[in-house]
């Protein structure tokens, strides 16, 4: 949408909120009423009388007009300028009855003579919500009050009925469990009741049929102002009235606390009990506990049916838990086993010797814990105090700890002893644990590892591994040609100002694990690339003491070298440095072309050709298409649902065959010149990517079977990278894989003839980009066949003479097709456009205005709105070019797709009349 658009509307909202605050609703507006089933209605049209007031209209009304209380004749009403509904235009008939349905909604002036209405056009609000107190539900209990909330905009004396349907399909008229409650014709206050807060006036469910029920709302045409609108269906479970009870954990220690759920029926009364109350508590301020700790309680039931409590016991055995439901006389219990005191540990799982480290858990009970190491308590280890939390905590610094198993590789095993009395010394033979962990004591180092040994422009790869003893690592990734070539990552920070080294700093978990995605640019220099991670040793610093990486490069100038001189600097300001302890690993990753693909139509009919084109790194690519109905359906070719395609890559250089290869080195993506219909060995020009020694190009023309299956097929394009295979088979091509009618082609291959589009993608995934050590690469895109997707005359066999100007006419669609943009074909070498588009009748007025040349899709307008244009119906078109677009010089036209094109007049820039169409496509 254009500003200039954009700031009318604004301006026209603004306008409209202004005429709405000096006005009100006309009080002669509000018609007779009537009585029906004992409810007071309003009749079937809503008399408007036309004395300069506001009145609100809602879509599908019927209108009366009257102006000085008598009838009028045929009133015009018309949208109003500068807002959404400018350009509307409707009348009344003779005798000022007006049906509003085909209205879209904003303002309107209505007139007739001197008289006047605004009219405020709106759709029927009719949402409805099925609730039980303020939360809206899908279930509900057999009993349970029901809310039944309509927020509207229909009059409180409009007729509507409640629409229930049972579970077997059955309309009730009536409220079984209350006859009073009536559904069938009443009013639109009386269904307001029902969602009332009021509780009595909802609706009463006892002893309703367990199962699903569907509720609407739908008005009486006759009885509400000639409106015939139904709100979508909601769904509503009926269960039966049921009572449960479940603990998070079943087993657990002494004074552990544990979550319990009770679910049942909304607003139902309930008591909490324990088999043995004197050792069970349920603590104040927990979840939906009492306000003060309880061993049992009476509670309600929320309007979400569930309830949740805590509780603990401080002795030992099996506790029943009981939830009786008073009200309908259920009742539910669980047991909870409690098991003696216990300690639970919180210690990381490796420690580097030489290091601190801190022993901390919890106890269930007790004021203090031995920590025995290798069934010995050493002095600092005995009796450490448990807080008022049961919370205990030390530190152990291994680098002058007296504890020798802390002191050397290996596991250690730690027991805990709750107020254990015998101090330092041997655990005794009789002597039974609290609680247990195991630590691994490692020494410093470094690892690390590539996830793969080759990527793609445009891929990732991680760089994992572990580092003992720091808070972080270094990683370096230097481009085959050295400091200056290509910086892997295109957003990556340097190392070094000046040069394009790849720097990044990774933290190292409490493990002592560290990971790092790096993702490679697009167009960055293929080859090897060298990748290093240092880190820092027991010293903590690098080199000659240095706090990080760029400061011990400091004396060295990286500008200008090669990948090999690179690391010889690495090296020498780090672990080459007299004294140093530093850590380093080197890898190597090889970055190759990216596969590059494009699709030269986003849809394209039966018996139509489209092209998919591009670069890889192989000799060869394969386009698969898999066909919306999987492997069971007929796929492009006419046969099976995968239909296979081999293409050849080829370099840039000239070749004579089935094409002349011409080509125009460019920035730009490789895109065919036309794309459509070309007889057999025509001959095209192709723009392709990249310098003269560029290889691995390819360029297929796929026709589409008039047999394909329509809908939205999955193209993949696959290369099998360096290696010449996929995956990690000794497969070169997908037809020695896939199986594709269920024969078999050869013993192993996958069956896909019953698989669905989604499941072959997978298998064929798996096999290729996700099988270990693949250097496979995998483009995914897709093609809609359709019959009518869009309106194409194609492109004008001679489109000159040419020149711009307006074209009137009209189109008469062969297939109901829904539009959103337009395009002019230009003539080749030129930038032939469409500047402004109008398409309007039988219901349809939208236009598109062109934006200029700036963007990919420069030549591609944007219609206000999306709209749809019927099949067989006549609607009139302008269009203004620029430039030189492709005309057909002819009157009468039919597209590619059927639909019939005719010129009412062309006039060109210099003021001459023609009878010529200009080529152009209009689709969604």
């Amino acid at each position: 949408m254009r500003a200039d658009e954009l700031l009318k509307i604004c301006a026209g909202i603004a306008i409209l909120v202004s005429i709405l605050l000096l006005f009100t609703v006309s009080g002669s507006d509000i018609t007779q009423t009537t009585v029906r089933n004992g409810y007071i209605v309003n009749p079937d049209n809503t008399t408007i009388s036309m004395d300069g007031n506001i009145t609100v209209v809602l879509i599908g009304q019927n209108v009366r007009f009257m102006c000085g209380g008598k009838e009028t004749g045929q009133v015009t009403i018309r949208g109003i300028k500068d807002t959404p509904t400018e350009g509307y235009l409707f009348k009344s008939n003779t005798t000022g009855w007006f049906d509003t349905s085909g209205m879209e909604e904003g303002m309107y002036n209505a007139t007739y003579g001197d008289c006047w209405e605004l009219l405020a056009v709106s759709k029927t609000l009719m949402d409805l919500r099925l609730m039980v107190g303020t939360k809206e539900v899908t279930g509900i209990c057999e009993g349970t009050p029901l809310r039944v909330d309509l927020e509207t905009n229909l009059d409180k004396n409009d007729c509507v009925d409640l629409v229930v349907r049972t579970p077997e399909g059955y309309l009730l008229t009536q409220n079984p469990a209350d006859p009073n409650q009536k559904f069938d014709d009443i009013n639109v206050s009386q269904l307001l009741e029902y969602g009332s807060e009021n509780e009595s006036k909802w609706i009463n469910t006892t002893g309703w049929e367990i199962g699903t029920y569907t509720f609407s709302v739908r008005t009486e045409e006759e009885n509400a102002r000639g409106l015939d609108v139904c709100s979508k269906e909601t769904e509503l479970a009926v269960l039966r009235v049921e009572i449960n009870i479940e603990a998070e954990k079943c087993v657990v220690v002494e004074s552990e606390k544990v979550r319990l759920t009770v679910t049942g029926a909304p607003k139902h009364n309930i008591t909490i009990s324990s088999s043995d109350p004197a050792h069970t508590i349920f603590p104040a301020g927990y979840e939906d506990n009492p306000p003060f700790d309880s061993s049992g309680f009476n509670d309600t039931i929320d309007e979400n049916g569930k309830r949740e409590y805590v509780v603990y016991f401080n002795d030992t055995g099996t506790y029943t838990i009981k939830v009786t439901d008073t009200t309908a006389g259920l009742s539910d219990c669980v047991d909870i086993v409690v098991e003696v005191k216990m300690v639970s540990f919180d210690v990381p799982s490796t420690v580097v010797i030489g290091e601190a480290f801190i022993i901390k858990g919890v106890a269930n009970i007790g004021n203090t814990v031995d920590i025995a190491v290798e069934n010995y308590v050493y002095p600092e280890l005995n009796d450490i105090p448990i807080d008022e939390n049961g919370e205990f905590e030390t530190e152990i610094d291994t680098g002058t700890t007296n504890i020798t198993p802390f002191t050397v590789p290996g596991s250690v095993l730690l027991k805990a002893y709750i107020d254990r009395a015998v101090g330092a010394g041997e655990i005794g033979a009789n002597e039974t644990e609290d609680g247990s962990v195991a630590i691994l004591m490692v020494r410093a180092g470094l690892t690390a590892e590539l996830s793969t040994d080759c990527v793609a422009q445009g891929g990732n790869f991680m760089v994992n591994g572990t580092a003992r003893g720091v808070d972080n690592v270094d990683i370096v990734v230097v481009a085959p040609k050295g400091s200056n070539g290509s910086m892997i990552c295109s957003n990556g920070t340097p190392l070094q100002a000046g040069t394009n080294i790849y720097y990044a700093v990774v933290p190292v978990t409490a493990e002592g694990a560290f990971s790092k995605k790096i993702c490679v640019g697009m167009d960055v220099d293929t080859g090897s690339y060298l990748v290093v991670v240092f880190s820092k040793g027991r010293d903590g610093v690098y080199g000659r003491g240095y706090n990080n990486l760029t400061e011990a490069l400091t004396n060295y100038n990286l500008s200008e070298k090669t990948q090999a001189e690179v690391l010889d600097i690495l090296m020498d300001a780090t672990i080459d440095t007299a004294g140093s302890d530093d850590l380093m690993w080197i890898g190597y990753i090889n970055v190759i072309p990216r596969l590059n693909v494009s699709i030269s139509k986003s849809a394209v009919s039966p018996g139509d050709s489209f092209e998919v084109y591009g670069n890889a790194s192989s000799d060869y690519v394969e386009i698969v298409a898999i066909s919306p109905g999987g492997g069971g359906g007929t796929g492009l070719d006419g046969l099976y649902g995968v239909t296979i395609y081999t293409v050849p890559t080829f370099s840039l250089v000239n070749t004579s065959g089935f094409y002349n290869l011409n080509w125009n080195i460019t920035l730009a993506p490789l895109i065919p010149n036309g794309t459509t219909n070309r007889p057999p060995r025509t001959n095209i020009t192709i723009n392709l990517t990249g310098p003269e020694t560029d290889k691995y190009n390819f360029y297929k023309r796929i026709k589409v079977d008039g047999d394909a299956d329509t809908g939205n097929y999955t193209i993949l394009v696959l290369s099998p990278g360096i290696d010449g295979v996929y995956g990690d088979s000794l497969y070169k091509y997908m037809n020695t894989i896939l199986d594709l009618d269920g024969a078999g082609p050869e013993l192993g291959a996958i069956d896909v003839s019953n698989k669905t589009q989604e499941e072959i993608v997978k298998i064929i995934e798996d096999a290729t980009v996700n099988a270990a050590g693949s250097d496979d690469l995998i483009w995914m895109g897709n093609i809609i066949v359709s019959n009518s997707s869009y309106i194409d005359t194609g492109q004008s066999p001679s489109p000159y003479p040419s020149i711009f100007g307006t074209h009137n006419g009209t189109i008469v669609p062969a297939n109901d097709i829904t539009v959103s943009k337009i395009f002019v074909y230009p003539c080749v070498g030129t930038g032939g456009h469409a500047e402004y588009v109008r398409i309007w009748g039988n219901g349809v007025d939208a236009h598109a205005t062109w934006n200029g040349y700036g963007g990919e899709d420069w030549n591609i307008l944007h219609f206000n709105r999306t709209f749809t244009l019927e099949a067989g119906k006549e609607y009139n078109f302008t269009i203004k070019t620029g430039s030189y677009p492709q005309i057909f010089h002819e009157e009468v036209l039919e597209t590619l797709d059927g639909s019939i094109v005719r010129c009412k007049e062309f006039v060109d820039a210099n003021g001459k009349r023609h009878k010529w169409i200009p080529a152009f496509k209009i689709y969604a």
